[in-house]
């Protein structure tokens, strides 16, 4: 059995609901026949004179091959125009993307692209959206031995004893992102990672603002909201005090947008 029949009839014994079944005798009739078939006129309906001809289908009868395809078609079609006939309000999608929302800033940066997305249907979701959510819970649990490291220093940090210097703090970041991945509006999405020694200390998968013309509008702007969490880290450290490696590093997978950040011609970037 297909999983949605499946997920549906679960959610209407979960809320003890009756189903019903009705069975429409010309439904494959709405379904329109894509490939040009031809049939022989049926007995003692031909057309005088002509009987010998042919007659090209319109409609899918029962009997062809692609009847039950075409009608499923159509009925797929005519439910996502008109929104989906199912209840959706007995589905718990807005809880499951709250509490996924949850995980992914508290401990699960893996799952924070995965999650962005279907958070953007909180207000108009489907079946489908509800099915993603259920996808990445799946995901979760079975990677539920992972955990996020806290604490350690790299080896070049580590406190010298007999100079008592203090511990320095290397402030890394990372930066990716998409390109023109939202089908409605081509937005993009930026993935950042700030790092404190070999912590996690701040990260997050976003849709950006503006549209990027190109991969490393895209990267670039990944890349200087990165920055910007960068130096409020710094910041927040230097006022606690603590001393910072500097110069802090960067990293970015796009070799144009490093051009772009590491030349003081910005003819090319002055839009951005």
């Amino acid at each position: 059995m297909e999983r949605k029949t499946l997920l549906f009839f679960e959610d209407e014994a979960t809320e003890d609901l009756e189903v019903e079944q009705s069975d429409e005798r010309t439904a494959y009739l709405n379904g329109t026949l894509k490939e040009e078939v031809h049939m022989y006129q049926p007995n003692g309906l031909e057309e005088p004179g002509k009987a010998d001809h042919v007659g090209r289908k319109r409609r899918c009868l029962y009997g062809l091959k692609q009847a039950g395809r075409e009608w499923n078609n159509r009925l797929s079609a005519d439910s996502l125009e008109k929104g989906s006939s199912m209840e959706m309000t007995s589905l718990p999608f807005q809880e499951l993307t709250g509490s996924l929302l949850y995980l992914s800033i508290r401990t699960r940066p893996d799952i924070c692209y995965a999650v962005g997305k279907i958070a953007r249907k909180m207000s108009n979701y489907r079946l489908g959206d509800f099915e993603k959510g259920r996808r990445i819970l799946r995901y979760l649990a079975g990677t539920k031995e992972k955990v996020m490291r806290v604490g350690g220093n790299p080896m070049e940090n580590v406190k010298n004893e007999e100079t008592a210097e203090k511990v320095k703090y290397q402030v890394t970041g990372f930066s990716d992102a998409t390109w023109a991945d939202d089908e409605k509006d081509r937005k993009s999405t930026s993935g950042t990672l700030v790092m404190v020694n070999e912590s996690a200390v701040a990260y997050r998968s976003c849709r950006q603002r503006s549209v990027a013309q190109s991969t490393t509008e895209a990267e670039y702007q990944s890349l200087g909201d990165m920055m910007t969490t960068q130096r409020w880290v710094q910041e927040l450290l230097e006022e606690t005090g603590r001393e910072i490696h500097m110069p802090m590093v960067a990293y970015t997978d796009n070799h144009s947008c490093l051009r772009w950040a590491t030349t003081e011609d910005s003819r090319m970037s002055r839009h951005v």
